[in-house]
């Protein structure tokens, strides 16, 4: 069997050889034949090509890296590496971070589950986390309001394994530039979720800080604006309704408000509704112009990111 990786990369090259040896021995007895495409995220400085060369591989079979033109975040070069791992046509496609905390053990896992039933997306869930407290608190929180807002619930990450057909439709979906996961759900796939922990990064500091997480977190949102949309405004209408029945209720049942207080309320709340339907409505009618146009497609404008390609290995 043929495996592409997807692996994004922004200066962490040392990281990334790491991964790649322990990859090649932890599948040294397995039956996958291994191609790696790396995505240089436009990184401040360049991996040192002779150092691939020393010691021989088993299992990796070549080695691509994609030169973006500048830094376009983690999920656009995701997006322009699942391109580029689709015109491979490899039986299947894992996404993974380089840095290890998606640990290479965990690959034949997500591979062997999509042959086990009729899943085309194998999706890694974090069972066990080594972040501290305040991610840990605020990750659980932000899972809370993605399923409020969106009706989904979303408890896996960027690590997984693609079938071909299930990579074909990811990148020709416009939401696959914000987030790879909130599409998988998006693309309606069968897909199963596989039991994986968290490893540590084998090389510096994780990058990305409290506001790069939040970012990150709203990218996935946005991928389900229109429902987003319908179900802020029917929230916004029952919290209305019921503080209409309140201030009707405090105004016919008690004698402490004070006189025409009921009235300032009651015009209050309209006034607020009012504002908050027009900013919904106004939201509304540009997410429906923007998708009455034509979108930014990854397949097909992916390409253009590109400044070139590199063969180290193969």
């Amino acid at each position: 069997m043929e495996v592409t990786l997807v692996i994004p990369v922004f200066n962490d090259w040392q990281a990334l050889q790491t991964l790649v040896r322990r990859l090649d021995s932890g599948l040294r007895t397995s039956p996958y034949d291994l191609r790696l495409i790396v995505v240089n995220d436009g990184s401040l400085h360049d991996v040192d090509a002779a150092s691939w060369q020393s010691a021989p591989f088993e299992r990796l079979k070549s080695l691509e890296i994609i030169d973006l033109v500048c830094n376009l975040g983690h999920q656009r070069a995701i997006a322009i590496g699942l391109c580029e791992a689709v015109d491979k046509n490899s039986d299947v496609i894992v996404v993974m971070d380089a840095d290890g905390e998606d640990d290479p053990a965990d690959v034949p896992a997500l591979i062997r589950s999509l042959s086990e039933d009729r899943s085309q997306m194998a999706l890694a869930q974090r069972v066990t986390r080594s972040e501290d407290p305040l991610f840990v608190v605020s990750y659980f929180l932000y899972k809370k309001l993605f399923r409020a807002l969106t009706g989904f619930a979303l408890s896996f990450g960027n690590f997984c394994a693609l079938s071909l057909p299930a990579a074909k439709r990811l990148v020709f979906m416009p939401s696959l530039w914000n987030s790879l996961p909130a599409s998988c759900l998006r693309s309606k796939l069968p897909y199963r979720l596989v039991p994986t922990r968290r490893g540590r990064r084998y090389d510096g500091e994780s990058k990305m800080n409290f506001i790069g997480l939040v970012v990150h977190g709203l990218h996935a949102i946005t991928v389900f604006s229109d429902a987003v949309l319908v179900r802020l405004a029917i929230l916004i209408a029952a919290l209305a309704g019921v503080s209409t029945v309140a201030v009707l209720m405090i105004r016919f049942f008690t004698d402490w408000v004070p006189l025409g207080w009921a009235s300032d309320m009651l015009g209050f709340i309209g006034l607020a509704l009012l504002v908050v339907v027009f900013g919904l409505l106004s939201t509304s009618l540009l997410t429906l112009q923007a998708g009455s146009s034509m979108p930014q497609v990854p397949y097909l404008h992916g390409k253009g990111f590109i400044l070139g390609r590199r063969k180290i290995l193969g």
